[in-house]
């Protein structure tokens, strides 16, 4: 007789036996609980986050007004990313700034969680891709709200700069052509700079295999020296903090004599 999986309905959506098998095989993977909430959309930076510091349960968080398929997917989607954590990609840490205002820190934190979800996206969304389904809905969603902004002048905000550079990478890497066409010239009239960098961020983190814990440690390296954001921003991997990429440069070549 065929079972049940417990994962057939989430947060009132039906889950398809396929996702509902993918989800149960990954939280056995990751041998830790999961509970699922809704979040609130008033609230919402993205479309869901996952959080391990929830206790005694990891908890992951989604937005429930999406399309069934898009829905699953972002289930997976955060999954994904407590596999990463299991197998030990890095994460990001901003320093807190002393002479900075509680809002700017936080500001430093939100353009800090950006970095290193543009480059663990890959390969998430590769993950996803591979099981069978598509991150298109919100490739679309994030190229619609890239194309909603008002472009009045050049950015000198140093974190919105950075955050924006990073999310244009992101574009470049993972939407359609015309899309990033049409991303770049939007921007490109007041902010030359800002897509010269975006531009160069993406042919940087291509060239690495962020698949592996050690190639996002590379990625976000490369992208900390581009973005020169080392004096706000460090890297933490396998117990070891990381506050430049020399730092970086040597941990590799202990570690992979060839690399």
């Amino acid at each position: 007789m065929k079972t049940t999986s417990n994962y057939s309905i989430i947060l009132d959506h039906q889950i398809s036996s396929k996702t509902s098998s993918e989800i149960e095989r990954i939280i056995k993977y990751l041998n830790h609980s999961v509970i699922f909430q809704p979040l609130s959309a008033n609230n919402a930076i993205g479309f869901g986050r996952a959080d391990y510091t929830t206790s005694p349960h990891w908890t992951i968080y989604s937005l429930v007004d999406l399309p069934p398929r898009a829905f699953e997917a972002n289930i997976l989607h955060e999954l994904y990313h407590l596999c990463q954590l299991v197998e030990k990609f890095p994460t990001t840490s901003t320093r807190i700034k002393p002479n900075a205002t509680s809002i700017e820190n936080n500001e430093f934190g939100q353009a800090g969680s950006v970095y290193a979800s543009v480059i663990l996206d890959l390969d998430v969304c590769d993950r996803l891709s591979k099981f069978g389904l598509s991150s298109e809905y919100f490739f679309d969603s994030r190229y619609k709200q890239a194309m909603s902004c008002q472009i009045k002048s050049e950015i000198t905000d140093r974190c919105y700069f950075v955050a924006t550079a990073m999310r244009i990478a992101g574009i470049i890497l993972q939407n359609n052509k015309i899309q990033v066409q049409n991303v770049l010239a939007h921007f490109k009239s007041k902010n030359p700079r800002l897509v010269h960098c975006a531009k160069s961020l993406a042919n940087k983190i291509k060239k690495v295999d962020y698949h592996t814990p050690d190639g996002c440690l590379q990625s976000l390296s490369i992208t900390y020296d581009l973005l020169d954001i080392w004096d706000w921003q460090f890297i933490n991997y396998k117990d070891s903090s990381f506050t430049s990429s020399e730092q970086v440069h040597t941990f590799l070549l202990q570690n992979h004599p060839d690399f």
